[in-house]
């Protein structure tokens, strides 16, 4: 086996990149954090596939707990995460098609065999 330079991605900095891109930091953040370089980050990440799916299964680890937090949210009624989750999945809710709303109303939206209805009164 030749001689040469211990490797840098130890079991404690692979542990130290994954608590951090499980709290949705960047890579660049992880790296410092963990200390190493971002080149030695994406080195071993390009040499070693399992590696890579388990940093990448980190970073997607926040987004989908944030995801179920919102449709929990959704589903207990909050309107206003109802509403960002409206404005962010539904094209025809996106800012550039708002309206304005006023006096009494109500918003029935129905997507994939759901639907939600929104009842409320504008007074501004």
């Amino acid at each position: 086996m030749p001689a040469g330079r211990p490797t840098s991605m130890t079991d404690e900095v692979v542990s130290k990149l994954l608590d951090y891109l499980s709290t949705g930091t960047t890579i660049g953040q992880a790296c410092h954090y963990a200390g190493i370089s971002r080149e030695t980050y994406y080195k071993h990440i390009k040499e070693d596939d399992e590696l890579s799916d388990k940093m990448t299964g980190a970073q997607e680890n926040v987004s989908m707990h944030a995801r179920r937090t919102i449709a929990k949210h959704v589903i207990e009624g909050s309107i206003n995460d109802a509403w960002k989750f409206v404005e962010k999945t539904d094209d025809s809710f996106n800012p550039s098609n708002k309206q304005e709303l006023k006096g009494d109303f109500t918003v029935k939206w129905e997507a994939g065999g759901q639907s939600m209805t929104f009842n409320g009164t504008n007074t501004g």
